[in-house]
């Protein structure tokens, strides 16, 4: 089973499966659709149970419009707070942190220099990471990922109204406006 886990695209179909004496019968089965096959086979192992949930798909045009006015916010951001974040991403990421649409983890390191060099090295490998040193304890937050396999509908929609209410509040305009300026500049 390899590390990261990718969803994997199944049918439902009805497929003849041979026992252990031959005996052929039909079943029920979720099957990989051929281009994820090969993902399916090194992600799951022989007889081993996985649980399933259907995914719902996720508008492209929710998403294309979330990211229009991620960009527009950026554009839009006061100076006094601007240098902090040198691309959207960077915003995006700092935002789904705030908004607590994050992963946190802590490590206790021996003592207060080794936290700081603990720090160092995941800023180094991790420029989008909120790090907080307290003592001999690093405390790492991580944006939730927000793509199509990481994240559910609900949830993104969710994550979505969470930045840009966030993002409205810190530029210091009305409430919707980004939404409503992204969709009249696409």
């Amino acid at each position: 089973m390899t590390s990261k886990t990718y969803v994997v695209v199944c049918r439902w179909l009805e497929v003849e499966v041979i026992d252990g004496d031959g005996v052929a019968s039909r079943v029920k089965a979720m099957v990989p659709v051929p281009r994820y096959a090969g993902i399916a086979e090194r992600q799951f192992a022989d007889g081993e149970e996985y649980p399933m949930a259907p995914v719902e798909p996720r508008s492209r045009a929710s998403h294309n419009h979330y990211f229009a006015a991620l960009e527009n916010g950026f554009s839009n951001l006061p100076e006094s707070i601007s240098a902090r974040f040198p691309t959207p991403e960077h915003l995006r990421h700092w935002l789904l942190i705030e908004a607590d649409w994050c992963d946190e983890h802590e490590f206790e390191m021996a003592n207060e220099r080794e936290a700081q060099k603990l720090a160092a090295r995941i800023r180094a490998d991790s420029p989008f990471s909120r790090l907080t040193v307290r003592g001999n304890t690093v405390i790492r937050r991580d944006a939730k990922s927000q793509s199509a396999s990481c994240m559910g509908k609900r949830d993104f929609e969710d994550s979505k109204k969470d930045v840009l209410d966030l993002l409205e509040h810190i530029i210091g305009i009305g409430r919707g406006a980004l939404m409503k300026e992204a969709k009249r500049i696409r």
